[in-house]
């Protein structure tokens, strides 16, 4: 199984899930980079699927002892991959400061267009972007907790695995937010954090380039997932519809609605919506000028480089969000069609009968 095992530890039942649950949490306070635990855990989940499905007990494969048997499953990890799992800890650190000193950054740009910034550049230099100290001290102790962490799970036995990771989870957010409320974050010129941390994911994916490109074709998305889902539950949906649509027929005096006649009604609604999808990529336009010229003739802009910002903000926003519609429209449709022409063969040959 090349996919991720998180997607499918809900297969998993009673004891099995309850080991793996632990095995997993065990795995996951070892600082392991996400590469080499996706594929350690991929082969336990494919051996505690098959084992699950002979009907064998979890203890055939992991023993009476379960802590024994992760200190034997993770005995090949060492100090390559502790400093693997330190350089993926630091590129969250990087995306973060990035996204910060971005922010930054726009905040100097649409100050320098109303003129409370004079020199560009030059607040590039005083400015700051800081947290780097709440971070860095988040992980250390991210790294802390995990070790305590390991050392307790198989010994306290009233308390679940998932609420242990909560709370040390949380833990981990109080110190971050307690370091930045009590502890004078370090100041560092925007353009430091901006380069520092776009040198990093540079470097972090130069590095990790063929591993990341390997793993995104095996890959399996939420949305795939749900798409699956949809696809085998979709002649049931349609039998609810039609069974819907009879009822209103009905209660209306017309008298039954023929699957004759539904199936009709469902390829006009196909051609249609293939008629109107082009409204995905106009709606964002009409609505993002319908907004810009109300907020204009309210005063709502100081100049244009305020509409210009604004404009694009509400844009990016906008067509993620109609994308997504559109191809689950699409999708829709494909799958109406699908079950028409199965509805329709069927309906042949019932009556060839």
């Amino acid at each position: 199984m090349k996919d991720s095992y998180m997607l499918y530890t809900d297969k998993l039942h009673g004891e099995y899930r309850v080991v793996f649950d632990q095995i997993d949490t065990y795995v996951g306070t070892l600082f392991i980079d996400e590469y080499t635990r996706e594929e350690h855990m991929n082969e336990l989940l494919d051996m505690f699927l098959s084992a699950q499905e002979s009907g064998k007990p979890v203890k055939k494969i992991v023993g009476s002892n379960v802590e024994k048997f992760c200190k034997i499953f993770c005995s090949d990890f060492g100090a390559k991959n502790l400093l693997k799992s330190i350089f993926e800890s630091l590129k969250s650190i990087a995306i973060f400061m990035l996204i910060v000193s971005l922010a930054d950054v726009l905040c100097i740009l649409i100050d320098y267009s109303q003129g409370q910034v004079t020199d560009f550049w030059n607040a590039l230099t005083t400015g700051t972007s800081h947290h780097f100290l709440a971070l860095l001290i988040g992980l250390v102790f991210g790294f802390t907790v995990d070790i305590i962490l390991r050392k307790i799970m198989f010994r306290i036995k009233k308390v679940s695995v998932n609420a242990l990771k909560t709370i040390t989870f949380s833990a981990i957010i109080v110190v971050c937010i307690s370091t930045c409320v009590f502890i004078k974050p370090i100041d560092c010129p925007v353009w430091i954090t901006l380069l520092s941390s776009s040198a990093y994911l540079i470097i972090y994916y130069a590095f990790n380039f063929k591993k990341i490109r390997e793993n995104n074709k095996h890959k399996v998305h939420f949305r795939n997932m749900l798409n699956e889902e949809i696809n085998a539950d979709f002649p049931r949906t349609m039998q609810k519809i039609y069974e819907k649509k009879n009822a209103r027929h009905i209660k209306r005096g017309k008298g039954t609605l023929s699957i004759e006649d539904f199936i009709k009604q469902q390829e006009k609604s196909c051609d249609f919506n293939d008629k109107i999808r082009w409204l995905y990529f106009v709606f964002p336009l009409v609505l993002t000028t319908i907004i810009l010229l109300l907020t204009y003739f309210t005063g709502g802009f100081d100049n244009t480089l305020d509409i210009i910002l604004f404009a694009a903000i509400m844009l990016l926003i906008e067509y993620p969000i109609m994308i997504f519609f559109r191809r689950f429209d699409k999708n829709n449709t494909n799958l109406t069609r699908k079950w028409i022409q199965s509805k329709k063969k069927e309906l042949t040959e019932d009556s060839e009968i």
